[in-house]
C-alpha cells in the first residue's frame, strides 16, 4: 500500500492528481467487471460511483468524448471549472500507453495506463465476456477465439503535446497548481508511520479505491487500527482525537498547500471522525464481529460514500504580535477554534515540540468594546519566545 501511497501523496492528495488517479482506476475496473462494452457506459459508471448524489451524470456523461473528458469533468466537479481548465493541458501531456496506445499512461513509475498495467495479462472472450489467462486458447466455455483485454492499436487514439515527454517531465506536470488550491513545497515527507495514520483517514471517509484495490484490505487495516487505538483508551471522544488532531497538526506543519486547502483532507473530515467513533465504540462492546458489523452498517454499498464537504476555518487580520494585529478565525464553536488556532501555529512554524513548544497560553476577559483574546506563547528553536494574539471575540461566552 505505501509505495502507491507515497506517490498520492507527493502528488495528488487533495490536488487534481489525485482526481486523476481515481477516475482513471474506476474507468478501468468497470471495463474489466463489464467487457465489451462501450466507452460511454464506463465513463458513466465511474462518475456515477464517485458522485452518487448528483442527478446530471447522465448529461456530464453525455459531454464526454473519452477518458480525458471524463477526468477533466471530474476535476470541475472536485475543484471548479478554472481548475479544470489549468488541468486539461497537464493531462493532454502525458504519452499514450506503451502497450494499447489507447490510453494515457498516467503513472510516474512505468510507461502503461492502469488497464495494461493491471489486466494486460488478460485474454477475454467477446461471446461470453468471460476472462481468461493468457494461457487459455480458447473459451473454455463456449470454446470462442480469444482476444487481449487492450489490443494495441493501429495508431494512438489520443493525442497528446508531447508523446515522447520523459518520466521526470510528467512528474513536474502531477504537481500542477491551481487557484483552487494553492501548492507549496512540503517541509517534510512523512514516516511510514505517519503514512500509515493518513492512509487510515482516507479509508475512514470511504476513499479506499485511492489506495488499496479492495474494500477488505481497508476494513482490515482499520481494524487493526482501532485495536491498537483501544489498548491505549476506552473514551470513544479520546480515540478519535489521538487519531485525528495529532495528524491535522502534521499537515498543517508539512504546509503542501494553502491554510484552507490543507483541510480539504480526510483528516479534518466531520464524517471522518463520526465513523471511527461508531467503530471504535462497536469494537469495544463486541469486538472484531461488533466491528465489522459497523463497518457494513457505514458502508453499505460496493461504491465509495459522498463525503459531505469539510467546514474550511479560514483565518484573516495581521501578524499576530498584539491586539491591534491579532489573528482573527472564522468559526464561533469553542472547540474548533481551539483546534484551529493550534492549527495556526503549526502551519507558521511547523512541528509543535520539534520547531516551535506551547510556553503559556492566557484568556483576556471582554473589554469594555466587547474584544475578547486569546494569547499562546510559544518558544522557538532559536530561543526566542513569541506571543501569538487570536481575536476570540466570536465566542458565544
Amino acid at each position: 500500500m505505501f509505495e502507491r501511497f507515497k506517490e498520492y501523496v507527493k502528488y495528488g492528495a487533495g490536488r487534481p492528481p489525485g482526481t486523476m488517479w481515481a477516475m482513471e482506476r474506476a474507468f478501468f475496473e468497470y471495463m474489466y467487471r463489464y467487457p465489451d462494452r462501450n466507452e460511454y457506459a464506463y465513463i458513466r459508471l465511474a462518475l456515477q460511483a464517485r458522485y452518487p448524489e448528483r442527478a446530471d451524470i447522465p448529461a456530464i456523461t453525455e459531454r464526454c468524448s473519452g477518458l480525458d473528458d471524463a477526468i477533466v469533468a471530474a476535476v470541475e466537479l472536485d475543484f471548479g471549472r478554472e481548475a479544470a481548465i489549468l488541468f486539461r493541458p497537464a493531462l493532454q501531456s502525458f504519452p499514450p500507453c506503451s502497450h494499447c496506445g489507447q490510453f494515457r499512461a498516467l503513472s510516474s513509475k512505468d510507461s502503461f495506463c492502469y488497464g495494461c498495467r493491471t489486466y494486460g495479462r488478460m485474454l477475454v472472450c467477446r461471446v461470453c465476456r468471460l476472462y481468461w489467462d493468457r494461457e487459455a486458447s480458447f473459451c473454455q466455455k463456449c470454446g470462442s477465439e480469444l482476444s487481449p483485454t487492450f489490443a494495441r492499436a493501429d495508431r494512438a487514439t489520443i493525442h497528446v503535446a508531447d508523446a515522447a515527454a520523459p518520466a521526470p517531465y510528467r512528474e513536474k506536470h502531477l504537481g500542477i497548481a491551481t487557484n483552487s488550491c494553492t501548492v507549496l513545497p512540503p517541509r517534510f515527507d512523512f514516516s511510514q508511520e505517519e503514512l500509515a495514520a493518513f492512509g487510515t483517514t482516507f479509508f475512514l471517509v470511504g476513499r479506499w479505491r485511492d489506495l488499496v484495490e479492495t474494500e477488505k484490505e481497508a476494513a482490515d487495516w482499520v481494524l487493526g487500527i482501532t485495536r491498537n487505538v483501544t489498548q491505549q483508551t476506552s473514551s470513544d471522544r479520546d480515540a478519535v482525537q489521538s487519531l485525528f488532531f495529532p495528524l491535522q497538526m502534521l499537515l498543517m506543519a508539512r504546509r503542501s498547500s494553502d491554510f484552507c486547502s490543507v483541510q480539504n483532507e480526510p483528516a479534518f473530515s466531520t464524517s471522518g471522525h463520526r465513523n471511527f467513533r461508531r467503530l471504535h465504540h462497536a469494537f469495544r462492546r463486541a469486538g472484531e464481529s461488533g466491528f465489522a458489523d459497523q463497518w457494513r452498517r457505514i458502508f453499505p454499498g460496493e461504491g465509495e460514500l459522498s463525503v459531505p464537504q469539510n467546514q474550511i476555518i479560514s483565518y484573516r487580520g495581521g501578524s499576530g504580535d498584539s491586539k491591534d494585529t491579532a489573528i482573527l478565525l472564522s468559526t464561533s464553536e469553542p472547540p474548533l477554534m481551539v483546534s484551529a488556532e493550534h492549527w495556526y501555529l503549526s502551519y507558521q512554524f511547523g512541528r509543535q515540540n520539534q520547531q516551535w513548544s506551547k510556553a503559556m497560553q492566557a484568556l483576556l476577559r471582554r473589554d469594555q468594546n466587547g474584544k475578547m483574546y486569546d494569547v499562546i506563547e510559544i518558544d522557538l528553536t532559536d530561543g526566542a519566545r513569541k506571543s501569538v494574539y487570536f481575536d476570540i471575540s466570536s465566542l458565544p461566552y
